[in-house]
């Protein structure tokens, strides 16, 4: 039976329920006795970055080598065991949206089927992140993350092979890299006056995305798999935090625009640090059981949200708040053991007896 890492676990939670906050505030206003964290509360876009960086870091400690035969089918089919069941499942539930995004169009016009085909296309292939623009419609909101994150997968055999063959010199340069580069998108952004579709594009897009995947991967693999640069990372991510945690409180950026450049590296040597640390019997249980239900707590406020923002009308903040919250976590947990883990297993089962895959 594989360790479960019960601090990487609550990490995985505390970002779902941070961006789930995050849509709280959104969807139906700011609580006044959540005032003093309220600026926290609005930079859940960095929930995204927390995510984006955990995988890249998971991942590497999962994989550390894709040389031997057979090893790079099986990740990509455990990936899609991971990713696909309660997707689509989501994808059914929230589909009727997609027909709020096209009202207006003649549903017995040939254009519009092509559209809704093109569409569902889009999003059984993962691909929607790829298309800004489509940024509103169907799910596509809040599915984009997977699609970000089928985007990564994709790529990483041949990424996890071509780091493990740097030097320690190179890898510290690729961190610094990834954090020039997303500093730089955040500068050309905000020099930028008003409100811009560029930000949804820089937000959703892979590729941009992707120094937060690599600086995880690489981070792992510098700090706990060669055990080297931790001690000066560390020194600087403590600042860095601090500078970013002012910015907060000092700052409201516009749009979808977040000082990730700043809580990146922290939030990677966060992680380094959770290796070593060991709850109890327990609090691990908790800890693994939050982590578990992350995946479908981040994709169900998808659905709940537009739900209760017709039906809740004259409801009070709080109402609404703790109905969203209720709602979202039940839907979290019924879809977990009853879609997710059902799925999982039976697929698996299948894959193995196959020998299509390994059991990771």
């Amino acid at each position: 039976m594989k360790r479960e890492y019960e601090y990487l676990n609550l990490a995985r939670f505390l970002a779902a329920l941070w961006v789930l906050l995050f849509h709280a505030n959104i969807h139906f206003g700011q609580l006044e006795p959540l005032s003093f964290i309220n600026p926290i509360l609005n930079e859940g876009v960095l929930g995204m970055t927390v995510f984006f960086i955990l995988s890249g870091f998971v991942l590497a400690m999962c994989y550390s080598s894709f040389k031997e035969k057979g090893t790079a089918q099986s990740f990509y089919l455990a990936r899609v065991i991971r990713l696909y069941p309660v997707y689509l499942v989501m994808g059914v539930v929230t589909f009727p949206t997609i027909f709020m995004t096209a009202e207006g169009y003649l549903f017995y016009e040939y254009y519009t089927v092509i559209w809704i085909a093109m569409i569902i296309g889009i999003f059984l292939l993962a691909i929607q992140a790829w298309a800004p623009a489509l940024f509103s419609v169907w799910n596509f909101g809040g599915s984009w993350s997977l699609s970000v994150e089928a985007f990564f997968y994709a790529t990483f055999p041949k990424l996890r092979d071509y780091l493990t063959k740097l030097s320690k010199e190179n890898l510290i340069i690729i961190i610094f890299a990834c954090i020039i580069i997303m500093f730089t998108i955040l500068s050309l952004l905000i020099a930028q006056e008003g409100e811009n579709s560029q930000q949804v594009i820089f937000y959703v897009l892979p590729v941009f995305r992707y120094p937060e995947f690599i600086l995880g991967a690489v981070v792992f693999i510098l700090c706990v798999e060669r055990k080297s640069y931790r001690e000066l990372l560390t020194k600087l991510s403590i600042p860095a935090f601090i500078i970013g945690l002012i910015l907060i409180y000092t700052i409201e950026l516009p749009g979808y625009l977040d000082f990730g450049f700043l809580f990146a590296l922290p939030i990677a040597m966060i992680f380094v640090k959770t290796l070593e640390l060991k709850a109890s019997e327990f609090t691990s249980k908790i800890f693994n059981y939050l982590g578990h239900i992350s995946y479908c707590l981040y994709l169900v406020q998808f659905g709940t949200a537009p739900y209760l923002i017709s039906v809740l009308g004259d409801a009070s903040l709080l109402e609404s708040w703790l109905a969203f919250i209720a709602m979202t976590f039940i839907a979290a947990n019924l879809l977990h053991f009853l879609i997710e883990v059902p799925a999982h297993s039976f697929l698996k089962k299948k894959l193995v007896e196959r020998s299509l895959m390994k059991v990771r």
